[in-house]
């Protein structure tokens, strides 16, 4: 028995293990590493000499000998410039007896004088010479580096010749719908069971049909990572083509589509990045992208004649809403182009929302008789099979390829397939019997038993953290364990064609895999698993955003849930952030991720106040006032710490919002105060700008705008320079909605443009849109009404788009207002009776028809509006219900709403003017006159000025009369009144332009200042 050894020597090892010890400990400890990693046992030390066992010649593979040899010398010239020299000597050997063994390697470098490297005696360089670049010497010659050579796997690419019935089946469907020319998407629907060769079917038509320059052009949607957004399969068929057709995407395209593909540049890159995208309708704004993506496409093929080819894997799997989309794009697109769409299932059914499509389907049945036995030829030639034997194997495989090819490696495995020269045979039946497992596992235990440590090492962690990993970052790991990339993906490509290894998709036996693992290996599995714990801890801030559920379930079958607590916030925020709510609700349900029982009972009641924050803002989130009162009915608050807590601080910011909901405002305060202290003794800047936020939404509501402004200034200066925009945009919000009920429209404008961009650049399109309509409502306000029009209706199609149907009839109500004052009144009228009556629809068509001079219709609608039962709108801290655009801006300041909302007091007021026109003097005068002087007015009002105005023209009516009521010797004081409100309220705009603006053109404020230069008060 000849034996394989590998020898390394360190000169003047021990005075470098006095002079440098740490740096011999270091190289020891890596060395050790790579003898663990590729099967090689330690045969004997002594100082500066070590001697490593590499196996038997007759048994050992060169290459894999040739790899863990240059490993350890790899891992020793990083220490070169510390080392006074070494070598790396391979030999081979007859005599195992330790002391002659050490005393030929001791020999033999003292032959080698030529330099450091990795020998060879020139007598047995014939072992490695298939696998090895030589530099000749005269005794000795150094091994250079390894020849490439490619390996030879039996892979799944014999299918092509095995089922070829299906693919010329599909193949000739195919040249039918190619030489159509109508536009209508073509369907193909190829199902059959699981594990048939399906994909690889389609895929041999398709290039049968194309050849493979065409073929590669077609679109593949599988699967894609849905933990991180539900348009990632499509997002990984882009991935595909990064490097080649998405660069050349804007040659296809025409100069305004080119504008907008420029525009989202930034939002793909994101994605194909693989990083999370902030925005709160990132499925439409990637469906933007990918219909230019498309069009770009279908016109790539035409230039071939040919339809755009669609290829979706296991298209059940895509969520209801992308397929929805992706229909409404392929219908948009088959108007200009040929479409053809193949499907590839194991379902029985296409989904739904393709059955109107004309379609074919191709039934792909299990392998057969036939195909079994072609099997068995392809991967092994020549070999003659007994019939009862092929018919044995395809009766228990079922006809699936993976247990057939795992029942004919168990064959081979156990002799009864030999190998004769480049021929295989099959062993007669006198030599060695063997019965066939009625199970596929028990041979997939065998087919693992025989794997190398390498190839087991690989399929563990593969299987461990393949569901978990992308295939670059799994590549990553095996360096930190001392695998090369180079060797991984070998091992991988050989795993893979025993149908051991499916990348990202785990198979169904997957535990049953790392069960037999654990047992053939258990240290080395305790090693795996401490590795796979740090690294997963190391690197948990950049995988949470895009795989936190398999990070949380990875990170607890590991036994590390407690590590899952600390970082459940941020995860479940981002999904809040950017309303995905249903992403955000499964981390609201531990057990899905985790086994709360299991942990410490300080980190459960941290999970526990964690999660009642959390829901506390989803329910407010999803408008769900009732669900929000629920949970925090059966609350208890947490005893009070000394020492400031996140999830304290996170706690208090949320019950700050509950009870800003509520209208309760004396208790959110103090929430709202204690979350701020604590997030600031944290030094957490992000949370410490959001509870500057909501305690300046929380003076908001109690109509204190000068505290408001202050802290949605502060909130919006610390997070300015941070990685929180959503934080940003929301505080400028807010600032503008306290800017407005001051009157400081120049501040305004200028807001609204710099949040707007900010919105729209992170994908907040919601907030994008509230600032379109707060800029449209200040045009308005100045007078600017064709300005606002327009403006309204870019924000309309910017609703239609992303898909805001609440907001549409706030906006189609407001575009009406802008005409009425226009003029335009039938246009206004047409608008409004599209709509639902809402409190303000039905101001707004009051206004119209007092503005027209039709008085009994507008007395009628405003009658009619201040009997309806008053709308319930609670003061949700985030959500906006676009119950108009009063209730948007006026309805934040709960301070306005002391006497009814804004737009119920806007009714009354012009109700009683109509009353008073129609002879009803007392009423209407009274009405107006508890308005104006009985009720209190909040500083906030920005219709103050237009009561007294409405309340002076009802007197001055009178005056002229000459009536004897007491009122009518109050006009000028009214009148004065209302001129005053509108100075305080227009001398807080910055702009001269926008202040003479405001006075002149707004249509009331024009009336008044005419009236106020009638009467001699300016």
């Amino acid at each position: 028995m000849i034996m394989l050894y590998l020898g390394l020597e360190i000169d003047h090892y021990k005075q470098l293990i006095v002079c440098n010890p740490g740096m011999i400990r270091t190289l020891e400890a890596k060395m050790d590493g790579v003898v663990k990693q590729n099967n090689v046992g330690l045969f004997k030390k002594r100082a500066g000499l070590s001697l490593y066992a590499m196996g038997e010649e007759s048994n050992a593979d060169p290459k894999d000998v040739l790899d863990a040899a240059f490993q350890l010398a790899a891992t020793v010239a990083e220490f070169r410039d510390e080392l006074y020299g070494y070598n790396l000597l391979l030999s081979s050997m007859a005599d195992a007896r330790p002391a002659n063994v050490e005393a030929r390697f001791a020999g033999a470098f003292l032959e080698i004088l030529e330099g450091e490297g990795l020998w060879v005696h020139n007598r047995e360089t014939d072992f490695f010479k298939q696998h090895a670049h030589f530099e000749p010497g005269d005794s000795y010659a150094r091994i250079v580096e390894s020849r490439k050579v490619e390996p030879s796997y039996n892979v799944i690419s014999y299918v092509p010749r095995v089922r070829k019935r299906a693919i010329k089946r599909l193949a000739q469907l195919l040249l039918i719908w190619f030489t159509k020319t109508k536009r209508y998407p073509a369907l193909a629907f190829v199902a059959g069971p699981f594990d048939c060769a399906l994909e690889e079917i389609v895929s041999a038509s398709l290039l049968s049909v194309l050849g493979k320059e065409r073929a590669a052009l077609v679109q593949v949607v599988g699967k894609g990572n849905s933990a991180m957004s539900s348009v990632s399969p499509l997002v990984e068929s882009l991935k595909a083509v990064r490097e080649g057709f998405l660069k050349r995407v804007p040659q296809y395209l025409e100069t305004h589509e080119r504008r907008i593909w420029k525009s989202y540049e930034s939002f793909l890159l994101t994605l194909l990045g693989g990083k999370p995208v902030s925005g709160d309708r990132s499925e439409e704004d990637f469906f933007i992208v990918y219909h230019l993506y498309l069009t770009a496409y279908f016109r790539l093929m035409a230039e071939h004649r040919l339809p755009g080819i669609m290829l979706f894997r296991k298209p059940e799997r895509l969520a209801s809403s992308v397929a929805e989309r992706l229909k409404t794009v392929c219908d948009d697109l088959s108007r200009r182009f040929r479409i053809a769409i193949v499907l590839v299932s194991t379902r029985r059914q296409a989904p739904a929302v393709f059955r109107g499509y004309a379609r074919v389907r191709i039934n792909i049945k299990p392998f057969g008789l036939q195909e079994t036995r072609l099997c068995f030829t392809a991967l092994y030639p020549g070999v003659a099979v007994p019939r009862k034997v092929v018919e044995t194997v395809q009766r228990l495989s079922r006809g699936r390829y993976g247990a057939l090819l795992h029942l004919i490696y168990y064959l081979r495995l156990n002799r009864k397939i030999v190998q004769d020269g480049t021929r295989f045979a099959w062993a007669p039946r006198k030599e060695l019997a063997v019965k066939i497992p009625v199970r596929q596992r028990t041979a997939t235990v065998v087919i693992i038993r025989s794997l190398k440590e390498e190839a087991r090492t690989v399929l563990f962690v593969g299987y461990s953290l393949g569901g978990f990993f992308f295939h670059g970052e799994l590549l990553d790991f095996f360096t930190v364990i001392g695998l090369t990339p180079k060797k991984v993906e070998e091992q991988i490509a050989y795993l893979r064609s025993m149908e051991l290894f499916f990348g990202n998709e785990r198979p169904r036996f997957s535990a049953l895999l790392r069960g037999v693992l654990r047992r053939l290996s258990a240290q080395k599995v305790k090693y795996l698993e401490d590795q796979m714990r740090a690294y997963v801890r190391e690197h948990l801030p950049q995988f949470l955003p895009s795989r936190a559920a398999r990070c949380f379930r990875f990170l607890a079958s590991l036994e590390a849930a407690d590590v899952v607590v600390d970082h459940l916030v941020p995860v479940i925020n981002h999904y809040l952030d950017a309303r995905l709510l249903p992403q955000a609700e499964f981390f609201l349900t531990p057990e899905r991720y985790l086994r709360p029982a299991e942990l410490p009972e300080e980190r459960r009641l941290r999970l526990h106040y964690i999660l009642f924050a959390c829901r506390l803002r989803f329910h407010l989130l999803k408008g769900d006032v009732a669900g929000a009162d629920k949970l925090a009915a059966g609350s208890t608050l947490p005893t009070e710490s000394l020492v400031p807590q996140p999830y304290f601080a996170r706690l208090y910011l949320e019950l700050g919002r509950y009870h800003l909901c509520r209208e309760e405002t004396a208790k959110a305060l103090p929430f709202l105060k204690k979350a701020v202290q604590y997030f600031q003794e944290l030094s957490m800047p992000a949370p410490t700008g959001e509870s500057f936020l909501e305690l300046g939404c929380g003076f908001l509501a109690k109509g204190n705008l000068k505290e408001a402004l202050e802290y949605f200034s502060f909130a919006g200066k610390l997070v300015q320079d941070i990685q929180a925009p959503f934080i940003h945009a929301r505080s400028l919000w807010f600032e503008s909605v306290a800017l407005y009920l001051r009157g400081n429209y120049s501040r305004i404008l200028s807001n609204c443009d710099e949040a707007a961009l900010l919105a729209g650049s992170h994908g907040f399109r919601e907030t994008e849109l509230l600032f379109g309509v707060l800029k449209a409502r200040v045009l308005f306000d100045l007078g600017y009404y064709e300005r606002a029009s327009l403006l309204l209706r870019e924000s309309l199609a910017l609703a239609r788009l992303y898909g805001f149907r609440r907001a549409e009839t706030t906006l189609f109500a407001w575009i009406a207002r802008c005409a009425s004052y226009q003029g335009q009144t039938g246009y206004a009228l047409q608008l409004l009776r599209g709509l639902d009556e809402t409190d303000e629809t039905l101001f707004i068509r009051g206004e119209l028809h007092f503005l027209a001079g039709e008085f009994k219709k507008a007395e009628k609608v405003f009658t009619k509006a201040l009997h309806r039962r008053p709308a319930s709108s609670p003061l949700f801290p985030e959500y906006n219900s676009w119950g108009g655009g009063f209730s948007l801006v006026e309805g934040r300041c709960l301070d306005l709403n002391a006497h009814g909302t804004p737009v119920i007091r806007l009714c009354r007021a012009f109700r009683a003017v109509l009353q008073c026109r129609a002879g009803n003097l007392d009423e209407g005068i009274a009405e107006l006159h508890l308005l104006t002087t009985t009720e209190k007015f909040s500083e906030a009002d920005p219709h103050v000025f237009l009561f007294y105005y409405l309340y002076y023209m009802v007197l001055k009516t009178l005056e002229k009369k000459k009536t004897s009521l007491q009122e009518v010797g109050h006009g000028l004081t009214i009148l004065n009144q209302s001129l005053k409100h509108l100075q305080e309220r227009s001398t807080v705009i910055d702009e001269p332009r926008d202040r003479i603006q405001y006075i002149g053109q707004n249509y009331w404020n024009k009336l008044i200042l005419e009236e106020a230069k009638l009467n001699k008060l300016v």
